[in-house]
């Protein structure tokens, strides 16, 4: 383990550099193949690590997945959006500025609202283009949850946008 430290150690920039992701791919990608070189053993660990720091959308907030989407969530991101017991963070899937999902993740709110905002609202996002996530309306009867929902997708998009469309 110490010798993949010093490689990185030796050929990392920061991802926080103002050059940003290509800079940072060019170094990892030089300090893999100096250690895939050194030994069989590492060629996979390598392969992975190098996929895990060049995909432009992995971070706390957004992972990248497999098949080329980002899901972006928004435990922390919309920590602030109330619904009307208290947050309601989503877990939002997107690919190539598409939605492909909208997930409610872990809340408080009373279950018969959230189950009719599963039904009901959540579907109409999927297929939706990130630019039209303001048709999507809210349940009527749930109207405090609902608008949460809808700002913290609004948020994700926006978290989205900055961090995942900037190259």
């Amino acid at each position: 383990m110490t010798q993949i430290t010093q490689i990185f150690t030796d050929n990392f920039i920061s991802l926080n550099d103002s050059n940003g992701l290509k800079k940072n791919q060019l170094s990892v990608t030089n300090g893999l193949n100096r250690l895939s070189k050194k030994s069989m053993f590492f060629k996979p660990l390598a392969a992975l690590l190098l996929l895990a720091v060049t995909c432009s959308c992995s971070d706390r907030n957004m992972t990248a997945n497999p098949d080329g989407s980002c899901t972006i969530n928004t435990v922390k991101l919309g920590e602030k959006i109330k619904g009307y017991a208290g947050p309601v963070p989503v877990s939002i899937t997107i690919k190539d500025t598409v939605i492909q999902s909208v997930v409610m993740l872990g809340n408080i709110e009373t279950p018969e609202y959230l189950t009719d905002i599963e039904n009901r609202m959540l579907p109409k996002y999927k297929g939706l283009s990130i630019n039209s996530i303001r048709e999507v309306d809210a349940v009527s009867g749930a109207t405090f949850s609902s608008r949460a929902i809808m700002r913290n997708v609004e948020v994700a998009v926006g978290y989205y946008r900055e961090h995942r469309l900037k190259d």
